[in-house]
């Protein structure tokens, strides 16, 4: 009898193992856990912004980085390459820097290449659009000649963090749905 349960416990659990990895990879899977969406790499740190489903990120940061060094080293891609996504959705960031500030970006597919329309939002007006760069083919840079309307003279007011007064953040969120991968490429030196 205990063998006949053995047999039948071992049966049910090993159909259901092997039929949960049939449905999806682990990569497309999310579990709320920070391996999940981030890659370590070349000491850089890339988030999946395509799995990302916590409503906000604190990026943290020490104070002395200023806004140029910090902005000069986001990145944005999809690893895909050049007309392989087909996805008809969008995915939307914001990397918010203060209350009334920030950078926001909607990915699309515009004629089987990934792109990705860049805005900067200054205080109450409607955000506006500063680059829409091709992210399948090479990293686009999130800053670039026209990116520096709210923020000239690294006067950025940026919130500090609550837990270390020697620290500051951004906090980046996502919405909307997306097959094909995104990252969005950040430094070392920004922390969760």
């Amino acid at each position: 009898m205990k063998q006949l349960l053995l047999f039948s416990f071992l049966i049910f659990y090993g159909i259901k193992f092997v039929g949960s990895d049939e449905q999806s990879t682990a990569a497309d899977e999310y579990h709320g856990n920070i391996r999940q969406w981030t890659i370590k790499d070349d000491g850089k740190l890339h988030i999946a912004l395509h799995i990302l489903k916590d409503p906000t990120i604190k990026l943290v940061f020490p104070k002395e980085i200023t806004f140029d060094k910090l902005l000069s080293d986001l990145k944005l891609y999809s690893p895909g390459g050049r007309g392989h996504c087909k996805d008809l959705k969008v995915l939307n960031f914001t990397l918010k820097i203060s209350a009334k500030k920030g950078i926001y970006g909607e990915i699309k597919v515009i004629s089987h290449r990934t792109t990705a329309n860049l805005f900067e939002k200054c205080g109450d007006s409607d955000p506006s659009l500063y680059a829409f760069p091709l992210i399948d083919s090479r990293p686009a840079d999130l800053e670039n000649e026209d990116s520096r309307r709210c923020f000239e003279n690294d006067t950025v007011p940026f919130q500090v963090y609550i837990s270390d007064n020697t620290k500051n953040f951004l906090e980046l969120q996502t919405s909307g749905t997306f097959e094909c991968q995104v990252f969005l490429e950040i430094v070392r030196f920004l922390n969760f």
